[in-house]
């Protein structure tokens, strides 16, 4: 009994910590994606945003890179469990 105590925490745990590095890591690839001298004739990707500059950040989020990062990192964090 004790034993699958430990071992739910262990997991639990295991789980918190995977979480966090891949929203950290998809949190980088949404800074990464983003492209502030778009190219012209692009394609539209949401609103008047070309596809060359669109990542999930700006597609997600309204303000993009310019949100706080608290915001950024639960979106990661959100699409990471949602996917896990």
């Amino acid at each position: 009994s004790q034993q699958a105590g430990t071992m739910c925490r262990l997991l639990v745990t295991m789980f918190v910590i995977f979480g966090h590095w891949l929203a950290c890591i998809w949190h980088a690839v949404g800074l990464a994606g983003i492209n502030d001298t778009p190219t012209e004739g692009g394609m539209i990707c949401s609103g008047n945003i070309e596809l060359s500059s669109c990542s999930w950040l700006i597609a997600r989020i309204p303000d993009g890179k310019d949100s706080p990062i608290s915001t950024r990192y639960v979106a990661s964090l959100y699409h990471v469990l949602s996917t896990m």
